[in-house]
């Protein structure tokens, strides 16, 4: 967390496609920082306790330039919102919601297609994009969160680094 906020802060110039589907598979369902309150697994039989990291809010509040996200059910747009985010100069955040069909029963294709709202614009500052990037018990917004170019990369800023 501490690289990806500094990348953030800093305005690199890098693309993170962050696959989120809130569990870690390759330990057999074991619960992410991004579980949802309450997901049980074999680490948390009682449950998460913790509230979930949210990746987009925590770029936005870190100052990332390009804030995104979108879902992997919706391939057409996902790939629009990805290679904008690739094309972007400065640090860019794509936040891929995922299911994990072997170790997360609860967030399914369906769940997420019923869930998933397309953002009707581009907030215009950070903290209306902060509020459209929670999740709410009936909406989870996708699209871009924060797009701006006049924010120089990194990269840019120092001379010496041109």
């Amino acid at each position: 967390m501490a690289h990806f906020i500094s990348a953030s802060r800093a305005n690199m110039d890098i693309t993170v496609i962050l696959h989120n589907n809130q569990v870690y598979g390759l330990t057999t369902g074991q619960s992410s920082p991004t579980s949802m309150k309450g997901t049980k697994g074999k680490g948390t039989p009682l449950g998460v306790f913790e509230q979930p990291v949210e990746p987009c809010g925590v770029a936005l509040l870190s100052g990332a330039s390009f804030v995104a996200r979108s879902f992997a059910g919706t391939i057409p747009e996902s790939t629009k919102v990805i290679a904008s985010a690739i094309s972007h100069p400065g640090f860019s955040l794509v936040e891929m919601l995922q299911p994990c069909v072997t170790f997360n029963k609860l967030n399914t294709y369906e769940w997420f297609r019923q869930h998933v709202k397309p953002l009707s614009a581009t907030p215009t500052d950070v903290y209306e994009a902060i509020t459209k990037a929670r999740w709410t018990d009936t909406d989870i917004f996708t699209g871009i969160f924060r797009q701006d170019e006049s924010l120089p990369p990194y990269h840019e800023t120092f001379a010496i680094l041109k």
